[in-house]
């Protein structure tokens, strides 16, 4: 798919694919119609999803996928910078989300040079952008729990 197709599916699963949210509830959160949304966020309509309104819509949702995939065709890779110190059993979690990520992305790639398809290439580029993400988390966590610097939150 090309990349603007991209953007209009990650602007629909931003709008639509909440369980907790509403379109309704968005819609009133950054005061504008329901009709508004849902024609900005259709992927057979050519009107804009603006940033003024990405910004606070992905807040609120609680879904930042259209965010990475911004990153991510751009080059970057995006992560949620550590707020407080973990707990040790917060640290065996993010080791045990570390080790799964790199897991998933090494069989993904053995299975796209296994078998060469535009399927397989998918799955290899979803697994690999998130061990990249979860690796720059864990290493920002390091690098801050190595200088004792974490954010209070309070």
């Amino acid at each position: 798919m090309d990349f603007i197709t991209n953007i209009k599916i990650e602007e629909h699963k931003l709008v639509h694919s909440s369980r907790s949210k509403t379109v309704y509830e968005l819609a009133d959160h950054l005061g504008k119609s329901h009709n508004y949304l849902c024609r900005m966020s259709s992927l057979t309509e050519d009107i804009p999803f603006p940033v003024e309104l990405a910004v606070p819509a992905m807040k609120f949702m609680k879904n930042f996928d259209l965010l990475k995939m911004l990153n991510w065709e751009c080059g970057f890779a995006m992560i949620k910078l550590p707020g407080k110190a973990k707990t040790k059993k917060d640290e065996n979690e993010m080791t045990a989300e570390f080790t799964d990520a790199c897991a998933t992305a090494m069989k993904a790639l053995v299975t796209f040079l296994n078998e060469t398809t535009e399927e397989n290439y998918l799955a290899f580029d979803k697994a690999i952008q998130n061990a990249v993400q979860v690796s720059l988390a864990v290493q920002q966590y390091c690098k801050k729990k190595s200088s004792g610097q974490f954010n209070l939150e309070f």
